[in-house]
């Protein structure tokens, strides 16, 4: 098969003057390609292709908040657009983690931010919570007459009968019997506080890219309203903002996770400390990113990044629980 390029686009078969399609811009390649072909113009679009990849991380982190700067002065070919960028940089972050986990640790641990917690704490948490499901529910109120319903049975079916001898304004709500179904259900599926913690640990790993990419719209939503006197600033340009603040904390969470590696590995505890105190660097990083993009000096600068940073504490923490309650819900 011949597997010499066109003399027409193979896309809009207009004729061609060069590699590239003058009309819809495809590169002129032979019909059937290689494996390798195909992935060389993947990778080719961020890392070759007029280098926007590659100038688009080097401005991002050398001068915080000037990516988006410059992508709202129209510079939009100049740089990688910050969608792309987000998905590309955090699907390379949890491929990462997934297919090479920390040494010595359960791979639905390394999820972001889980370097900066003592495992020893994590599993005290996790212990707790596990035997909370194993002991039962103390009692839950009644939602009608707020008696209390006795919840440490054998399994749901015994809990189930002792409710058929009740009053009805004494039985639990459908609510509470759902809930208390499921928590009946871990209790028989998970003998151990590893074997649960492991499952809700790759149940959470699974589904984060999805919660981080449905929140960030509405931290972009808290910002516009934060600062909604300022009407040049449309919300598009909030969620740009968003958009690349966050590309550059995946970055710094791909040092900081590279650098724990390396830690474990080599038993180097001086290393894990330098992976802590990224953090606060890039904190610092999107502190000066806040106060370039939004112009304020550094009194109002502090004060306003303060506001908003504890309203958009306060949504991540309230997505968590829902996000958290959802994989119990599906273990």
């Amino acid at each position: 098969m011949n597997q010499q390029p066109s003399p027409t686009c193979l896309n809009c078969e207009e004729p061609l003057l060069g590699d590239f399609c003058h009309c819809c811009g495809q590169q002129n390649l032979p019909l059937k390609q290689t494996i390798g072909q195909l992935l060389l113009v993947f990778f080719g679009e961020f890392f070759n292709y007029d280098g926007r990849f590659l100038r688009s991380i080097r401005l991002m982190l050398s001068q915080p908040g000037a990516i988006t700067l410059a992508y709202m002065e129209g510079k939009r070919t100049t740089y990688v657009n910050p969608v792309r960028f987000y998905l590309f940089t955090s699907a390379f972050y949890f491929l990462v983690i997934n297919f090479l986990p920390l040494p010595s640790q359960d791979p639905s641990s390394n999820f972001p931010l889980a370097s900066q917690v003592q495992q020893s704490s994590s599993e005290e948490v996790a212990h707790g919570f596990f035997d909370g499901l194993n002991e039962g529910l103390a009692a839950a109120d009644s939602s009608d007459d707020g008696t209390l319903i006795q919840t440490d049975f054998e399994n749901f079916q015994a809990f189930q009968a002792n409710q058929a001898t009740l009053s009805p304004e004494q039985r639990a709500s459908a609510l509470e019997l759902r809930f208390l179904e499921k928590v009946y259900e871990l209790k028989e599926k998970y003998g151990d506080t590893t074997s649960f913690t492991s499952a809700l640990g790759k149940e959470v790993l699974k589904r984060l890219p999805q919660l981080l990419l449905i929140t960030l719209p509405l931290l972009a939503l808290i910002s516009k309203l934060v600062f909604f006197r300022r009407k040049h600033f449309w919300y598009i340009d909030h969620l740009v903002f968003i958009l690349y603040e966050s590309t550059s904390q995946f970055f710094f969470l791909f040092i900081q996770y590279g650098i724990d590696y390396v830690a474990l590995s080599t038993e180097q505890g001086w290393l894990e400390t330098i992976a802590q105190l990224l953090t606060l660097v890039w904190i610092g990083y999107y502190l000066i990113s806040f106060k370039r993009f939004f112009g304020k000096s550094w009194g109002k600068t502090l004060l306003l990044f303060s506001w908003l940073g504890s309203l958009q504490v306060l949504l991540l923490l309230g997505v968590f629980i829902l996000f958290m309650a959802v994989s119990l819900f599906n273990l």
